[in-house]
């Protein structure tokens, strides 16, 4: 097969695409990753194989997302003797054309077209090939089998030089024909099939119905057995129920007899019962009456005791209440001095916090002073700096000002020099346009053409020498520079810069002193917290030394003790408070102008302190005995309420037990409860007697077995009356059957049945030698085809061999299998299996036993080799090599190769490259 132009629209991302391919030789296709090259190969199998009508999965795959159109592929293609165009369009407006132009003309749609179009395939095209020739993206990189491929299995018997008798294609149909029949009755697996498995259907049916005939007749005769056995049973069963129910009727009786004893013994045994309750509450009475004695008396002598207890109790408590007045007195006292030490203490330290917060305020208030004349300082300076602010780069300034320097000293050096010396005085001359009256020398440099004139007399025209334009374009470079620069700096030359920029560096100075100033007048603190800092310990001081002027009182006169400059320090403002303000309140606080002063009021406060922990401890020991004390006393007041509470209940108590003693008898005597209890004892006796007897008269019966035994009888009666009903039922049932199977023939249906069976064995038994003997025939056949294909094993493998050797070396060689597969590459003596090859020499086997396939096959019966993002794994050297290989083969094949990196078969000589 040749594809000499496909075209395609509509399929998946590729909108519309004609791609003309050479007739033979090596095509490269060119596209970036997604640009449809893969779907190209896709779209001719579905052209090839699809109807126009199919949606299966992998057909609407192939339409585009998001899209409501026509789907359509296009080829032009040759396949033996046929060239012809063929075309499909899928899902809107479905459609098959195929026109075949040689080698006569035919022009057919739908149906008609594909079915013509298979035909063309499976007649000129060799299947196994067209897929094995190809190497996609999606196909693994395992061994290649070929052993399908008749095209080739035809070449290689060529070049093994095999005959057309023992291996051509008469030998080939003769295979097929034994093949043929043996398909007739297996399967490619070696299972029935066809006739000689419907024979073994119809032996395994027959059996069946054989077996379901044998099955009936079986039924019948358990059934005549099982009714002559029911019979028995039921006249054994019949005698069973008589004996059963004689049995029942007996125990019955003596169930009767059995029932009016328990009741006799019931009535005693109730009586006896109500003599036993009269006794025991007779001899209850007799109980209750001596416990209540026994109350009156144990009360009696507990009044007695507890009266003695409580005039103890009260004799004990008064000098414990004397002992615990004294402690509370000592403790009170302890209290007092704790008080007092505790004020004196607080006063002296918050004495000492004045004094502290005084001298803070006063030494915060200078700071804060230092931190407002530092930020005054810094906002001059900014505001200075802001006015002296230079726009401007000083060193790009400075490096322009040097290349113009440099740019004039090159142009002076490279450029010649005039001079004009006049010879009389006043000489009127005219340079450049200019008019002169020379006094001196005139000199100067050609930079550029320079017109002298002397008026009426002469004019000279002085041209620069070569190369002078270029270095004074330089200069004008360099000039144009500087002043772009000295223009964005807003200065005229590079003098007033250079001034400028010296002004802004001493005002960023300026401000960097005034910044490290204020900086270390805040020492770490900010401008806001170090002022709310001082406003706060403001507020605080002078709400102390308010106080402080409070406590401290007036004189006899109705003046204040404290001195006038306390009071002023108070209404003092923040920016007016200093040391010298400071001094005096501290010294009144304190006592004296040193620093004792503070010592003094600290040693005050210790000594408080100290005055208050003698007073804590006195606390301590005082509330300690008081609370021991105390604990004394009340648990004599306590005893002393408990002793009273119990007198009190001992006396209720033993009022109402003797009440309820008189009261009880005189209802009855002690006497009269003692004649009850001898009454009821003898009434006691007699009727436990009479209840023994009629006891020994229920043992005698025994009625618990005499139950038992008449339930098992009754049980047993309705048991066997129900085997009795079941047998007659199971037994009418049997004879149902018999009556029914009696009019179905079951005997003739079973000898048909064995005689249908034995029909069916015997054609089973001739399929079977006629199909053991198509089985041995193609094996046979294929064992001699499988000897034959071992002998063009080696041509394969030559070539494979030779084509490898340009990418390998000349010690390269392949292992061919039966299937022409490649099983081991050996390199060097080194033998390695296919399998255990790496990923790049795996791509290289498969793409040199492609192009072996291609050398070997006749071009007008093979098919074009396609590879698809192939020697991806392959390193630059490798890839040229095996690029080379692909001169070796026969002019006559196509290759077509689909990349999506340009330049990677450059190495191919005389590749067709086009890019999508």
């Amino acid at each position: 097969m040749r594809i000499h132009r496909l075209t395609l629209t509509h399929i998946k991302g590729v909108a519309d695409r004609e791609v003309v391919f050479p007739d033979e030789g090596i095509v490269v296709v060119e596209g970036a990753n997604e640009a449809g090259k893969t779907t190209m190969i896709e779209a001719l199998d579905l052209l090839f194989e699809e109807k126009d009508s199919s949606r299966k999965r992998h057909v609407l795959a192939m339409r585009p997302v998001g899209l409501d159109v026509p789907s359509a592929v296009e080829v032009e293609a040759t396949s033996g003797p046929y060239r012809f165009t063929y075309r499909k369009q899928w899902f809107r407006r479905p459609g098959t054309v195929l026109t075949v132009h040689t080698p006569r003309r035919e022009d057919l749609t739908g149906s008609a077209a594909h079915d013509r179009a298979r035909d063309i395939l499976a007649e000129t095209t060799d299947p196994d090939l067209w897929r094995a020739l190809r190497l996609m993206q999606a196909t693994p990189l395992g061994a290649t089998d070929l052993s399908g491929s008749t095209a080739l299995a035809d070449a290689l018997e060529g070049a093994a030089g095999q005959s057309a008798d023992s291996a051509g294609a008469e030998g080939d149909s003769l295979l097929r024909a034994a093949e043929d029949v043996f398909r007739e009755f297996f399967t490619a697996t070696g299972r029935p099939t066809g006739e000689y498995r419907d024979a073994e259907l119809r032996v395994e049916e027959a059996r069946h119905l054989r077996d379901e005939a044998e099955k009936a007749v079986e039924e019948v005769a358990a059934d005549v057995a099982r009714h002559a056995e029911a019979v028995r049973e039921l006249d054994r069963l019949d005698a069973q129920v008589a004996a059963g129910e004689a049995a029942l009727q007996e125990l019955q009786d003596q169930w009767a007899s059995a029932e009016e004893v328990l009741r006799e013994a019931e009535r005693l045994g109730m009586a006896t019962q109500v003599a036993r309750q009269s006794h025991a509450a007779a001899a209850e009475r007799v109980e209750a009456r001596d416990a209540l004695v026994a109350e009156v008396t144990i009360l009696r002598d507990a009044v007695g005791r507890f009266e003695t207890d409580l005039d103890e109790l009260s004799t004990g408590i008064g000098p414990a209440q004397a002992a615990l007045a004294s402690a509370t007195e000592e403790a009170e006292r302890a209290h007092a001095a704790r008080k007092e030490a505790r004020r004196a203490a607080s006063r002296a330290e918050s004495d000492v916090a004045l004094v502290a917060d005084l001298h803070d305020l006063a030494v915060l208030a200078e700071r804060s002073r230092s931190v407002d004349l530092a930020l005054e300082r810094r906002e001059r300076a900014r505001e200075d700096a802001r006015a002296r602010r230079f726009t401007g780069s000083r060193a790009a300034i400075e490096e322009a000002a040097r290349e113009v320097d440099l740019a004039r000293a090159e142009w002076r050096v490279g450029s010649a020099g005039w001079q004009l010396t006049p010879e009389v005085s006043g000489l009127e001359v005219e340079i450049d346009g200019e008019r002169r009256t020379l006094q001196a020398e005139c000199s100067g440099v050609l930079g550029d053409t320079v017109e002298i004139v002397l008026p009426g007399v002469a004019r000279l025209r002085l041209n620069p020498p070569s190369g002078v334009a270029e270095r004074g374009q330089t200069v004008d470079a360099a000039q144009a520079r500087l002043a772009e620069l000295l223009t964005e700096a807003g200065v005229d030359d590079i003098a007033a810069a250079r001034a400028a920029a010296a002004a802004h560096d001493d005002a960023v100075r300026a401000l960097e002193e005034a910044e490290r100033a204020l900086s270390g007048a805040l020492s770490g603190e900010s401008v806001e917290d170090l002022r709310d800092r001082v406003a706060h310990l403001h507020e605080h001081t002078v709400e102390l030394l308010t106080r402080r002027i409070d406590e401290a009182g007036t004189d006899t006169a109705g003046a204040p003790t404290a001195p006038a400059a306390a009071g002023e320090l108070t209404e003092l403002d923040l920016a007016e408070i200093d040391l010298a303000a400071v001094t005096p309140v501290l010294a009144w606080i304190t006592g004296t102008d040193d620093a004792d002063g503070r010592r003094r009021l600290r040693t005050v406060a210790a000594e408080a302190r100290e005055r208050e922990d003698a007073a804590e401890a006195l606390i301590a020991r005082w509330d300690a005995e008081a609370t021991t004390l105390r604990g004394a006393v009340e648990a004599e007041r306590l005893a002393v309420a408990r002793a009273e509470v119990a007198l009190a209940s001992a006396r209720t108590a033993l009022g109402e037990a003797s009440s309820r003693l008189a009261l009880d008898r005189e209802k009855a005597s002690d006497a009269a409860l003692a004649e009850r209890v001898r009454e009821t004892e003898a009434l006691l006796a007699e009727a436990t007697e009479r209840e023994q007897t009629v006891v020994a008269e229920v043992a005698r019966h025994d009625p618990e077995s005499l139950r038992v035994r008449l339930e098992g009888a009754e049980s047993a009666a309705v048991s066997l009356r129900g085997r009795f009903a079941d047998t007659r039922d199971e037994r009418l049932a049997i004879e149902a059957r018999l009556r029914h199977a009696g009019g179905q023939g079951r005997a003739e249906r079973l000898t048909e049945a064995e005689s249908a069976l034995a029909r069916a064995e015997r054609a089973l038994a001739s399929y079977r030698r006629r199909a053991g003997a198509a089985r041995t025939l193609f094996q046979t056949l294929t064992r001699h085809r499988n000897e034959v294909v071992r002998t063009y094993v080696e041509p394969f493998g030559k070539e494979v061999s030779r084509l490898g050797r340009i990418v390998y070396g000349p010690d390269f060689e392949v292992e061919v299998g039966p299937s022409l597969a490649i099983e081991a590459r050996v390199l060097a003596d080194e033998r390695i299996p296919y399998e255990a090859l790496s990923s790049g020499a795996k791509e290289q086997m498969s793409i040199l036993t492609r192009l072996a396939c291609a050398s070997l096959v006749d071009p007008e019966h093979g098919a074009p080799v396609i590879l698809d993002d192939a020697l991806g794994y392959s390193d630059p050297a490798r890839l040229q090599r095996v690029c080379s290989a692909f001169s070796l083969v026969g002019g006559g094949a196509q290759i077509i190769l689909l990349t999506c990196t340009p330049g990677r078969y450059a190495g191919i000589p005389d590749a067709k490259v086009i890019r999508i």
